[in-house]
């Protein structure tokens, strides 16, 4: 898999949110089975490097760990994070970094 090219930003960041959706709730109604990476590159197209940049825009985590949520949060019968039309990324000055590499 390669990286799509896009002929505007706007284009860029229509696909990413598009994605991103396609993407959670292909999640949610796949939670009672083991779900991986490969599953995710697999169902979305996207390289593994795609997904973490969206999931980091969109999510402010990993795919594994917004999956462990969810899974979490529909073991206990609570409802999942549904994801809305109106999805944005939020705009922050610091890049992320996952929980695990931050320095304490």
């Amino acid at each position: 898999m390669t990286e799509k090219i896009f002929a505007s930003l706007a284009e860029k960041k229509a696909f990413e949110k598009r994605k991103a959706q396609e993407i959670s709730k292909w999640i949610i109604a796949n939670l009672e089975r083991p779900i991986e990476i490969a599953h995710l590159m697999e169902a979305s197209g996207l390289t593994q490097f795609e997904l973490i940049r969206i999931f980091a825009t969109y999510f402010k985590t990993t795919p594994m760990q917004w999956i462990r949520q969810q899974k979490e949060l529909f073991n206990q019968e609570k409802p999942t994070q549904e994801i809305q039309e109106n999805l944005q990324p939020e705009i922050t000055s610091t890049p992320y970094i996952p929980e695990n590499l931050r320095k304490k």
